[in-house]
């Protein structure tokens, strides 16, 4: 195919030879540039998630001793009633 192409064109087959690794390249730096913001990204997500999952499970336990307390109480009442 290479030989074919420069039977028809040899001026449009040297641009090419030279274009196309230039492309291949600029596209391989900027393949490795999206690498780096993308890891930079899901750390950024990871360490949000780790917080919120932390905050909301706090939240919940300190929900759930209230909770807690209100069962205990309501349970007191109820024994008193049967009692």
């Amino acid at each position: 195919m290479a030989a074919q192409m420069l039977v028809i064109s040899p001026v449009l087959s040297t641009i090419s030879a030279l274009v196309v690794p230039l492309v291949a390249l600029v596209i391989a730096l900027l393949g490795l540039r999206l690498q780096r913001i993308s890891r930079k990204a899901h750390l950024s997500i990871a360490a949000l998630s780790t917080y919120l999952n932390e905050f909301t499970g706090m939240n919940y336990h300190q929900n759930n001793a209230i909770t807690k307390a209100a069962y205990e109480e309501n349970n007191e009442v109820y024994l008193i009633v049967d009692g």
